[in-house]
């Protein structure tokens, strides 16, 4: 048997939305496993097993669609409507040329927009990136959340600087 080879994605991570289900993918080549680990890691229950087949994804006879994927003069002719789909649809890639370009995403009131940008920012994760290895300030040592000025004074602080990677 050939060995299992993972070069289009990473091979397993935690799903965006966890259900009280699964909580976990693990991608091996065009099959997807969906599963949960217990007993502190020692036992993985398989919960639902996928085959991938181009943009579709086939669990239990069941057909998926995976992602909506639009050309950038298609977006364009129809964003209104392209905008007032997304909810029904979800994630849309906008290709340019053939190639992925943008993702339109669906949000709403409970969508934390801070945190969905800072997660796509590679200028922010290698400045958590160097900040975790410089100064540490322990949990107790942190002022009280309401107090302005002491959290000035501690952003001000300097680090220990951590050359860039």
């Amino acid at each position: 048997m050939a060995p299992l080879t993972n070069s289009h994605s990473e091979p397993k991570f935690a799903l965006r939305r966890p259900s009280a289900h699964t909580e976990r993918e693990l991608r091996l080549n065009d099959w997807r496993v969906f599963y949960t680990v217990m007993d502190a890691g020692e036992l993985a229950v398989v919960n639902l097993i996928g085959e991938k087949r181009n943009n579709k994804l086939f669990v239990e006879g069941e057909e998926f669609e995976l992602m909506k994927i639009e050309s950038l003069r298609t977006v364009k002719n129809n964003f209104s409507e392209v905008v007032e789909s997304l909810h029904k649809t979800g994630p849309i890639v906008v290709t340019k040329n053939g190639r992925s370009a943008a993702l339109l995403i669906p949000i709403d009131e409970n969508t934390d927009l801070e945190t969905l940008i800072l997660s796509n920012s590679p200028r922010f994760w290698n400045l958590l990136d160097r900040a975790a290895s410089g100064k540490r300030t322990p949990m107790e040592a942190l002022p009280d959340p309401d107090d302005d000025s002491a959290w000035k004074r501690l952003g001000r602080e300097k680090r220990v600087p951590v050359p860039k990677v």
